[in-house]
């Protein structure tokens, strides 16, 4: 009986440790240019952040959205009237939450929280 009860034990952690989460980026053509450097053209105009949830299935095989990071970016130096994004960051992480959500649903659903932030310039 301790025998079984072990194999269940080693079964059930090595479900629990394994995964693979990758982040899909999908880079779309932008009409502005995106630079990780410190050195803008012209004078910063805001700093952006923006926040978005990535799922994943069954343990982090099957990723339910792709995140089209330059997209993103894009939008936001348009909203703000700029020429170019720089100083741009990228997070990909399970916060707290996440991983309660992750643990409730035994695996099966695995969310993620993407954050961009930058500075743009204009």
């Amino acid at each position: 009986m301790k025998h079984i009860i072990s194999i269940f034990c080693i079964v059930i952690l090595s479900l629990f440790a394994s995964g693979c989460y990758t982040l899909n980026m999908k880079a779309s053509p932008t009409d502005h240019p995106l630079s990780l450097s410190n050195h803008p053209k012209g004078k910063i105009i805001k700093h952006f952040t923006i926040t978005k949830n990535i799922g994943h299935l069954i343990f982090g095989l099957v990723t339910l959205t792709e995140a089209d990071v330059a997209k993103e970016i894009s939008d936001e130096i348009e909203a703000a009237g700029g020429s170019e994004a720089i100083n741009v960051k990228v997070f990909y992480q399970m916060t707290f939450i996440n991983g309660l959500l992750n643990v409730i649903t035994f695996g099966i659903y695995n969310p993620f929280t993407l954050e961009i932030e930058g500075d743009i310039a204009g």
